[in-house]
């Protein structure tokens, strides 16, 4: 079921998908090794908010003993590039380095079943479009995604039209959306 949620900022959005995304795959049989790629996938528009998601969520992580990693302009490229060949379980990342590190085949998407687009207003006001649909295009067709933000645009709506399937809409507090996003 792909979610779209619309909510304040401030409001725990991050931990709310992260924990979800934990459990279900601690519900899942055991992932073979040696997969190439990480298997849930949190994209932010900043390098500044990625490192923030990845700092929440990154005890939560180790604490059910998934490799996490945080690709993003301000990490080291050969160490990004030596975690992903250890088989990361989580990436959060830019759409920037995710596309870098997936063109020069440091990483393989196809098996990442889990997305979740945080801010996704910013994504697109950022112009990262192409960039997005290069990533769910890559993805596994059967992928769960998850669209957060405080403001739903035209852009993002309409990549919720073409991309998701009936997804569920869930808000709290003040939001604004430009357009219906149901289906």
């Amino acid at each position: 079921m792909h979610i779209i949620g619309m909510f304040e900022t401030g409001n725990g959005e991050n931990l709310a998908c992260f924990l979800p995304m934990i459990q279900r795959v601690l519900a899942q049989t055991a992932i073979n090794e040696g997969r190439g790629g990480p298997i849930r996938l949190v994209i932010a528009p900043t390098r500044k908010l990625a490192i923030q998601i990845f700092v929440a969520a990154h005890p939560y992580c180790k604490a059910v003993g998934f490799e996490a990693t945080c690709l993003s302009g301000e990490n080291n490229y050969h160490q990004l590039e030596i975690q992903l060949s250890n088989d990361v379980d989580i990436a959060v990342c830019t759409p920037g380095r995710l596309i870098q590190h997936s063109g020069e085949q440091n990483t393989d998407l196809h098996i990442s079943f889990f997305i979740v687009f945080d801010e996704a207003d910013r994504l697109f006001d950022l112009s990262f479009g192409p960039q997005i649909n290069s990533v769910i295009d890559n993805c596994r067709p059967d992928r769960q995604t998850l669209m957060f933000s405080a403001i739903f645009g035209s852009l993002p709506v309409k990549f919720a039209r073409e991309a998701l399937n009936n997804p569920l809409k869930l808000t709290a507090g003040t939001t604004k959306t430009e357009t219906s996003i149901i289906q």
